[in-house]
């Protein structure tokens, strides 16, 4: 009989064992799993933020290219000054491209700040920038400058300026671009790794020039 009760409990403790030794084996490859899972989803996050960033950095480029060719050929050409509406209108929607469709305006400001020609309309708002740092930073010397986002005084929509000083021998004016968030949000949408995702393109300064938010709701 104590021989039997020490075969039970001997089989007692090796079944109590055997599930223990299970209940570890799960957990650890569970855990296992839950890290390559991880590493997997942090893979994808570096490949979408790299695929992301490339073409941002060539948009940029290509904007910053398109501004410096524009400002040489107007500064060549008969005084942009003296353009009327329907010339200037002509002249700038020219210059937009289906390859940079995150251009949303082609801008001219006079001296004084005021707008002058625009891409989208032959008689624009009249409205003055004068107030606006990009503004202020061409006409007090600097040769180009960035600024954003703002509020955009045209379409009442967030909005990012690059923009080139006009007059080589004293200050005319300044070549605006106003490129459109947008663009950058939804191409992020559509290229998403997962549906609670969340990046943002971020300026020098830390502002956020765009955001690609969760289709989960706000994260924590």
């Amino acid at each position: 009989m104590q021989h039997q009760t020490l075969s039970g409990k001997t089989s007692l403790y090796l079944g109590v064992l055997a599930v223990v030794l299970l209940a570890g084996v799960l957990a650890y490859d569970q855990t296992t799993s839950l890290n390559r899972e991880k590493e997997q989803a942090l893979q994808q996050v570096v490949q979408h933020d790299r695929m992301l960033a490339e073409p941002v950095a060539r948009s940029f480029d290509s904007i910053e290219i398109l501004l410096d060719e524009m400002r040489i050929a107007i500064q060549e050409g008969p005084q942009w000054q003296q353009w009327d509406s329907e010339l200037g209108h002509r002249i700038l929607k020219s210059k937009l491209s289906r390859s940079l469709p995150q251009i949303r305006h082609l801008l001219l400001f006079d001296a004084e700040g005021n707008q002058r020609h625009t891409s989208f309309a032959e008689s624009p708002p009249v409205i003055n920038v004068r107030d606006r740092p990009y503004f202020q930073q061409i006409r007090d010397g600097a040769d180009r400058a960035r600024f954003g986002p703002y509020v955009g005084r045209n379409s009442n929509r967030p909005t990012y300026a690059i923009a080139r000083r006009m007059g080589r021998e004293h200050f005319e004016g300044a070549l605006m671009v106003a490129i459109e968030p947008q663009y950058f949000e939804d191409f992020c949408r559509a290229s998403r790794p997962f549906s609670e995702f969340e990046t943002a393109i971020v300026n020098a300064e830390g502002l956020i020039v765009a955001i690609c938010r969760s289709l989960q709701g706000p994260m924590t």
